[in-house]
C-alpha cells in the first residue's frame, strides 16, 4: 500500500520561551514517515497561531525541517498547513478498491459508478490540511480553528 498520511511531526512538542520551534512534514501511515521538505509551490498557507496572534510561516524552498522558527512568548502554538490540489492516476479500478477499503471509504465505489466514471485511468483529487500543537513553557492556552477545509480542534 502507498502512503497516504501526511502530518506536522514536531521535534520536540515542548519547548522553553525564546527556543526554537522545529517541526517536519511527514508522509506515511501509522506515524511512521518520510521527512518532506517545504515547498511553497505546493503550499495553499503554512500559519503559526499562538499567544501573539496568528502569523504566516515563510520558510524556504527545500527547508528541513520545513517549520523552524523562534518562540517568545510561553503558550500554546498551533501549527497549520494547508496544501494546494494536487493528484494521482488511478490505472487500475482494483488498485483504487484496496485505497477505499484500506481507508473504509463506503459508498464511494458506488458513487463513482452512478457517475458514469471511467473504471481505468481516472484521476483523483486531494489537499491536505494538518495541524500540531506545541507548549511553549507553561504551553497555557487553547487549540483553535484555524478555517481550514477539513480541521479537527483538540478540546
Amino acid at each position: 500500500m502507498s502512503a497516504h498520511e501526511f502530518w506536522i511531526n514536531p521535534l520536540s512538542f515542548q519547548v522553553e520561551p525564546g527556543a526554537q520551534i522545529r517541526a517536519d512534514f511527514r508522509n506515511g501511515e501509522e506515524f511512521d514517515g518520510t521527512q518532506l521538505a517545504y515547498f511553497g509551490r505546493s503550499s495553499k498557507r503554512l500559519i503559526v497561531a499562538g499567544p501573539d496572534g496568528v502569523k504566516p510561516l515563510q520558510p524556504r524552498d527545500g527547508d528541513r525541517p520545513a517549520i523552524n522558527f523562534r518562540a517568545k512568548t510561553p503558550g500554546l502554538y498551533v501549527l497549520g498547513h494547508e496544501t494546494k490540489s494536487s493528484g494521482l492516476t488511478y490505472k487500475t479500478w482494483d488498485k483504487w478498491q484496496k485505497f477505499i477499503k484500506h481507508k473504509d471509504l463506503t459508498g464511494i465505489a458506488a458513487s463513482h459508478e452512478s457517475r458514469g466514471l471511467p473504471r481505468e485511468n481516472f484521476r483523483e483529487g486531494y489537499t491536505r490540511h494538518v495541524k500540531a500543537l506545541v507548549a511553549v513553557g507553561n504551553g497555557a492556552g487553547k487549540d483553535r480553528r484555524l478555517g481550514m477545509a477539513t480541521e479537527f480542534v483538540a478540546l
